[in-house]
């Protein structure tokens, strides 16, 4: 009875254990989707995967402990991801209708 038990202690544990890492790889997968929305180019994804955890640990040196880790830093972050490694990134359709704009000629009144 007593190694059943701890049988059935270990196989929960590996199971919680490989849900984790699943959910870890699915969260992983979706800050590469979130960076492809957010302009990045696609051969430059996973090392800007790499660069996130590297500007989390600079964004959060700054902060309290205790600070949040919501949906706001994580934009915060990839922001500055873009400003630090704009290279990785494909100019904003705004930037570039900026860069195409010839300028008008404005009437003076």
């Amino acid at each position: 009875m007593k190694d059943s038990h701890i049988q059935e202690n270990i196989s929960e544990e590996l199971t919680l254990e490989l849900s984790l890492e699943e959910m870890a790889l699915e969260v992983i997968d979706m800050l590469g989707v979130a960076l492809h929305f957010a302009g990045a180019k696609k051969q430059h994804i996973p090392e800007l995967i790499e660069l996130y955890s590297k500007q989390m640990d600079k964004f959060y040196e700054t902060l309290p402990e205790d600070a949040l880790y919501g949906q706001e830093e994580m934009i915060e972050i990839i922001q500055s991801l873009q400003q630090d490694y704009a290279h990785y990134f494909h100019a904003s359709p705004r930037a570039q209708i900026h860069s195409q704009h010839k300028p008008r000629h404005t009437h003076k009144k």
